[in-house]
Order: C-alpha cells, then sequence, then structure tokens
C-alpha cells in the first residue's frame, strides 16, 4: 500500500517557487571575465568551469600541473575527478575560448585559497556581478546575490550543444 497520494506530492512540486536559472548568458559570461581581470584564481575558475566545462569541486582540488598548454589537454586526475560508476580519470580538451581567457599557468594549487577563504571571495564576485547586472538594468540581476552550483559547467554544456546542434557529437570535450 502508498502511504501518501502521488497526487499530493506533485502539487507540492508545483506550488515551489521556480528554482534560479543555472546557466549564464553569453552576455553574462563576458561580464564575468571582465571582472576575474585582475584576479587569477577566479579567472582560472571562471575559464575551466565555463570553457572546459570542470566541476567546481574539481577546480578546487586541480593543480596548474593538470593543464598542459602544449597538449592543448587538462588532466582530471584519480583524487580529483568526482567518484562516479567507471571514471577513475579524464583528459578535457582545452579548446580556443579556453586558452585564450585562462591566466598563465603557475605553480601549485589553481585555487590557491582555503574553501572558506575562496567562497568569501566568490561572493564578493557575485555581489560586484549583481551590481553591474543591475545598472545595465539586465532582467534578473537579483538571481547573482549567490553562486549557482555548477553553473559553469551547466554553460558550457549549453553552449556546446547550441554550437554542435547534436548531444552526442563533441570535438571540444572528452568526458
Amino acid at each position: 500500500m502508498i502511504s501518501k497520494n502521488p497526487g499530493d506530492r506533485l502539487a507540492e512540486e508545483i506550488q515551489k517557487p521556480e528554482s534560479p536559472r543555472e546557466i549564464l548568458s553569453v552576455r553574462e559570461m563576458r561580464l564575468l571575465l571582465g571582472l576575474t581581470k585582475g584576479d587569477p584564481a577566479m579567472r582560472a575558475f571562471v575559464v575551466l568551469g565555463g570553457f572546459a566545462g570542470i566541476r567546481s569541486a574539481e577546480i578546487m582540488r586541480m593543480d596548474w600541473g593538470d593543464v598542459n598548454l602544449g597538449e592543448r589537454e587538462i588532466h582530471v586526475r584519480p583524487g580529483v575527478i568526482k567518484k562516479t560508476k567507471g571514471m577513475r580519470e579524464c583528459f578535457v580538451a582545452i579548446n580556443a575560448a579556453c586558452a585564450r581567457w585562462l591566466p598563465c599557468p603557475g605553480a601549485g594549487k589553481i585555487i590557491p585559497h582555503t574553501l572558506r577563504s575562496f567562497r568569501r571571495r566568490s561572493a564578493k564576485l557575485m555581489v560586484r556581478m549583481q551590481s553591474v547586472m543591475v545598472r545595465l538594468k539586465v532582467p534578473a540581476a537579483d538571481r547573482w546575490h549567490d553562486w549557482p552550483q555548477n553553473c559553469l559547467r551547466h554553460s558550457f554544456a549549453s553552449y556546446l550543444l547550441a554550437a554542435k546542434q547534436d548531444a552526442g557529437y563533441s570535438d571540444l570535450v572528452s568526458r
């Protein structure tokens, strides 16, 4: 026997407020790149997520040694990659946009900050992003009060799908 009416659950879902959009428009991505110009760690975070599709948590664990500009690939090694069934490591191609915007690789961690420090920095970036969006009268600027989880990765997937018109084909990414 079913203890609850499935229709009640559906009614609850319908009444929930709409969750914020998690895909950046091209204009928003340009603004974000502009705002990260003086901060190489935040710029690397935005570029690797938005142009290579790497998960936020993976970027936080990566080293600059994982980025090979000569071979035009990024190694998401064991211990960095999200533990999913069958995935132990992967190589992600560095496409033209990623190569253009990626800051010069340094040594050590790509994000050389503690998680707490990085969250403070990203929160400040979101405040700056929201104020620019409001000033430019961009619709839904208020959604920038918080960083949506993996919005850069989701944006990358959307851009790739729009460019290729086929979710099963990609010469830009190997994961």
